[in-house]
């Protein structure tokens, strides 16, 4: 029947097979690239002195002005939605290719949001990422394999930023989401708190004769208060501290939480007035207090990177070199051979000089760093940044949306002629599902 309904259309057919084979051609090419690039370990950059987190993106942002000018001699500024942020958080959290997280602070810099509420979102994402590893129970469902610790590492040339003591306490409380911190020795850590300013211009008008005339109900209506006052009054400096004070409670409560294994020997009932009270802290000293792990001269991030490459380089060679049964001996590779038939010793003394050499290698990496990084938990062997990573995902989303409408196009074929039906299933696109999985399908 369906070999007569196929004689009978022909052209229809053979249009159908064509479209049909160049869709399985671009899957199975898109799908080995996929392949290719799930092999390399990456770690997600995120820049931070050069972000600005918004709750919309405006189509023309006046921060993008004369940024990225080589003539400006300014980085490209990055803005960026706190959901979309957040979310490819999220997403690097589940992506295998992705090993670890980096992120970067300071650089006169900082990390411009929307309050301390876009502050938090992101930390707590980035607390996400860190705890990806774990996996849960749960009765009638099977339990995933288990996975490896994803890194989390901050680097920043200094937390003392220009721009005033709150952008460093907002930095650094980001920053301590991060498991391994590190910070150049000549960088200062300035914790000094919240605070808030409120400009007073009675005065200033009286000198020029102008009064204001303000009807308010109540006195803890304060926002008429910088016309008709000179300084805070009782209740206006309640309301300013009704606001701050626990805001910053919770924000150092967070930073001593995360920081707890480091900061185990000083009480916290004395602690915060301690540190307040101590005023900008030199890079030793606040490595020695325990907020932050390393004082690299130099963001180390390049050097992990390289060091994890050559190993792997070095671990493909160790294989490539290894003996393969039917394969074709080189000339040099015989004389090779007879040589070390002649003198086995020469043999023995060339693998033990490569093995010493390439010990030699890791061990002065090693000494070098050892005091300045935390090599053992990084494996990352590349580096992508958030901006890159956002449009791979953008990307992928979009290749995702193409490749559903052409599934829907596949089921109204099926379902318009049985000739059709019969082909798409001898190309292996069966109905009703066409090789997605079920529940894929039910969730579209």
């Amino acid at each position: 029947m369906i070999s007569q309904a196929i004689r009978n259309n022909p052209w229809k057919t053979l249009g159908v097979t064509g479209l049909v084979a160049s869709s399985i051609y671009r899957r199975r090419k898109e799908e080995a690239r996929r392949m290719e690039d799930a092999k390399k370990k990456k770690v997600l950059v995120l820049p931070f002195y050069r972000m600005k987190v918004v709750e919309e993106k405006s189509p023309t942002s006046l921060s993008s002005l004369g940024a990225g000018n080589p003539q400006s001699g300014r980085e490209k500024t990055i803005e960026m939605p706190a959901d979309e942020l957040v979310n490819l958080i999220h997403e690097a959290a589940q992506d295998p290719s992705i090993v670890g997280l980096y992120g970067v602070f300071g650089n006169g810099g900082t990390f411009s949001t929307g309050g301390w509420a876009h502050l938090e979102e992101v930390r707590n994402a980035i607390r996400v990422f860190g705890t990806s590893h774990r996996t849960h129970k749960e009765p009638g469902v099977e339990t995933p394999p288990p996975r490896d610790r994803k890194a989390l590492y901050a680097y920043s040339n200094t937390f003392a930023n220009p721009m005033g003591s709150t952008q460093s306490m907002q930095d650094f409380f980001v920053a301590t989401a991060f498991s391994k911190i590190h910070m150049q020795p000549q960088g200062d850590l300035n914790l000094f708190g919240l605070h808030a300013t409120n400009a007073f211009f009675r005065d200033f008008l009286h000198k020029y004769g102008i009064t204001v005339h303000v009807w308010k109900h109540g006195e803890y209506k304060n926002m008429a208060n910088r016309f008709t006052h000179s300084h805070f009054t009782k209740e206006h400096y309640e309301n300013v501290a009704g606001i701050l004070l626990p805001i910053h409670q919770h924000v150092c409560d967070a930073i001593y939480t995360s920081r707890h294994k480091q900061l185990r020997n000083f009480a916290p009932a004395k602690f915060w007035s301690m540190v307040e009270n101590a005023g900008s802290l030199p890079a030793h000293v606040a490595h020695q207090i325990g907020f932050v792990d390393y004082l690299p001269r130099i963001d180390p991030l390049d050097a992990l990177i390289k060091n994890n490459k050559q190993k792997a380089e070095d671990d493909s060679k160790g294989t490539s070199s290894s003996p393969t049964k039917g394969m074709e001996t080189k000339k040099e590779d015989l004389e090779g051979v007879e040589n070390r038939k002649n003198n086995p010793k020469n043999s023995t003394l060339s693998s033990k000089s490569k093995e010493e050499e390439s010990k030699n290698q890791e061990e002065s990496f090693a000494e070098k760093w050892k005091f300045e990084t935390d090599l053992d938990h990084f494996k990352a062997d590349s580096k992508i940044s958030i901006e890159e990573y956002a449009r791979r995902k953008t990307l992928e989303r979009q290749k995702e949306a193409k490749e559903w409408k052409f599934y829907q196009s596949l089921q109204d074929m099926s379902e318009s002629s049985v000739v059709m039906k019969g082909v798409l299933s001898l190309m292996g696109y069966s109905a009703p599902y066409f090789n997605i999985p079920k529940v894929s399908w039910k969730q579209r």
